[in-house]
């Protein structure tokens, strides 16, 4: 018997039994063919709720099972239950009867075991999603962590969203972005116990994804309808790393505070005038083409910044595990970038009423609103990498080997460097 003979009678024997099967109740969200099983629309292809629609599977194929005879028995032990699930899955509200099929399940030990079965699969599917550390090049890396975003943006959305820290997914920011991958958060025990918990000290691997999630939403925010008592403008934020954005604007008076009800509030660096420009511009072109937008650039010395990021590391390593770590570089050029970009952009949009542009400068007890000329003048490179290095060793004994060394960013570690003969007999004739 030849491949094609034994998958044709397959096929013909899979056709009987779909014909066989009983008649089920239609859903009123949905069209059916047929054979009568539903029609999808493209845009529901994609389910929010990926262990919802898992249970409600199972459920469902069970019923059917039972109801080969004459359907009692499906009927009496699972009822509706299986539609009640689905239609949450997708977001629809379930009808009474069949959350009423649902709640009579739920006493019942058999729903325990369609958890675990819905688990099971979502656990499943993220052991085959979860990217090992060092996978293959960085660039293949980066584009693993891209192609998960494109994948699960809804679901990925809708975790977002519900974290209270987001404005219902008004505020964009890359670090929160971050927490939606399970290679960097911690992950519950199971994760650990099956290895898919992540290191937050893979920050940088998934920055791409990342960053890659912040640009989908800021587009998706852009392109819908602004909900009730929300304002048409978007705010920005920029700085380096560490500036402490959030904490110094919240420190500001009332009146000079960001606008909390933008319909975007977007925290980042903008330590590119080119990519900022195409962000503001995008932003000032939505919905009535007359958008204003508002930016607030916080400076504050990259050596104080530094100690915050590291101080941050420690803190998450106690209470997650492991800690961010944002290489050296990364602060560096974030922090010279971003204040060479606000001179750019004030000179760039000078003539624009739509845009403003507030400086504040958090290098003093409380922060102020000010103006580019009281900025203090930026460090020179050479002399922030040195500080920062010279931080880095000495805060060594207290952060993870992992975060040390992507600290470093692929520079060779200073402590575990030899002194030669020369250099040891100078420390000791000038007494160091």
């Amino acid at each position: 018997m030849t491949l094609e003979e034994l998958q044709k009678i397959i096929g013909q024997q899979t056709s009987n039994l779909q014909l066989k099967m009983p008649a089920r109740e239609t859903n009123p969200n949905y069209e059916y063919d047929n054979m009568g099983q539903p029609i999808i629309p493209e845009f529901r292809e994609n389910i929010p709720n990926q262990a919802l629609k898992i249970g409600a599977d199972a459920l469902t194929k069970t019923r059917d099972f039972y109801n080969t005879g004459n359907g009692f028995i499906g009927e009496l032990l699972i009822g509706s239950g299986g539609d009640a699930l689905e239609n949450m899955a997708y977001g629809y509200k379930p009808k009474t009867e069949n959350l009423i099929d649902l709640g009579l399940l739920g006493v019942t030990p058999f729903l325990s075991g369609v958890k675990g079965l819905a688990s099971t699969a979502k656990k499943t599917d993220q052991i085959r999603n979860f990217i090992p550390k060092g996978y293959g090049s960085k660039t293949q890396t980066d584009k693993a962590f891209k192609r998960k975003v494109d994948e699960d943006f809804l679901q990925m959305q809708n975790n977002y969203k519900n974290r209270p820290d987001t404005f219902n997914g008004r505020k964009i920011d890359t670090d929160i972005a971050r927490e939606q991958f399970s290679e960097y958060n911690k992950g519950s025990w199971l994760d650990q116990v099956l290895g898919i918990s992540g290191n937050r000290s893979r920050g940088k691997e998934v920055h791409k994804g990342a960053n890659r999630f912040s640009q989908t939403q800021f587009d998706e925010l852009l392109n819908s309808p602004i909900p009730k008592g929300i304002d048409d403008k978007v705010t920005f934020l920029s700085g380096g790393a560490g500036a402490g954005k959030t904490s110094s604007l919240s420190k500001l008076p009332k009146n000079e505070q960001p606008n909390l009800f933008s319909k975007v509030y977007y925290d980042t660096n903008l330590s590119s005038s080119k990519k900022a420009i195409k962000k503001i511009d995008k932003a000032i072109k939505s919905n009535t083409g007359k958008t204003p937008v508002d930016i607030f650039y916080v400076n504050r010395s990259p050596i104080d910044s530094f100690k915050d990021v590291l101080g941050r590391n420690i803190r998450q390593q106690k209470q997650y595990g492991s800690g961010r770590a944002v290489d050296i570089d990364t602060v560096k050029n974030t922090h010279l970038g971003s204040q060479k970009a606000i001179k750019e952009l004030q000179k760039h949009y000078k003539n624009n009423d739509l845009v403003n542009i507030k400086i504040i400068n958090n290098n003093t007890a409380v922060p102020k609103v000010t103006s580019l000329d009281k900025i203090p003048k930026p460090l020179k490179p050479e002399v922030i990498e040195n500080k920062f290095i010279d931080m880095l060793t000495k805060a060594k004994n207290n952060l993870s080997e992992s975060s040390y060394m992507e600290m470093l960013n692929g520079r060779a570690d200073p402590l575990a460097i030899k002194p030669t003969i020369g250099r040891t007999a100078g420390d000791i004739i000038y007494g160091y």
